[in-house]
């Protein structure tokens, strides 16, 4: 807002009141956002009360289906899918591939004498791990480096129930 003809020729009295009206705007402002987070802060602590006893129970659960999981690996992993469906979600093992380094200066030895800048930072000399990873795919050997895979327990809610739980409309189980 520019200064016009109008706001020229106000008097100091008259923009004085106009501050005025514009800090007890802004200090109802604030005072609102204030009650509000107030508000907020109080429901996030009746929400943690009230949702201990499922965290409680969850992670029970959880644990005891991990062992489940962990015990019949290879019944898992028999089957072309590492899943088992139920009403509920599913269960079972997911596949977690990473790249370790076991020997950092071996593949920087590597990657000098061999002419692959991609695979090191200069300034630190360290080893960029998502360059070694593409090579380790690609079947090239890399000194120092291997791909691990292993498989880790997964348990997931079916989608539409997380969809109904977030609407509201989840029957209650």
């Amino acid at each position: 807002m520019g200064i016009t003809r109008k706001t020229r020729h106000i008097t100091r009295e008259q923009a004085e009141a106009a501050v005025g009206a514009h800090l007890r705007c802004e200090l109802r402002i604030i005072a609102r956002s204030a009650r509000l987070d107030a508000r907020i802060a109080e429901l996030k602590a009746k929400l943690a009360d009230d949702i201990a006893a499922d965290q409680a129970e969850s992670a029970r659960a959880r644990a005891t289906a991990e062992a489940y999981i962990l015990a019949n690996k290879d019944e898992l992993l028999s089957g072309r899918r590492h899943t088992v469906a139920t009403t509920m979600g599913t269960y079972g093992l997911r596949k977690n591939t990473e790249t370790v380094i076991e020997d950092a200066e071996a593949v920087l030895d590597y990657a000098r004498d061999n002419g692959y800048p991609d695979l090191y930072k200069e300034g630190r000399t360290t080893v960029v791990k998502k360059a070694v990873a593409k090579r380790l795919k690609d079947g090239e050997e890399v000194p120092g480096a291997r791909i691990s895979t292993d498989y880790e327990p997964s348990i997931n809610p079916a989608r539409t129930l997380v969809d109904q739980a977030r609407a509201g409309t989840a029957p209650a189980q």
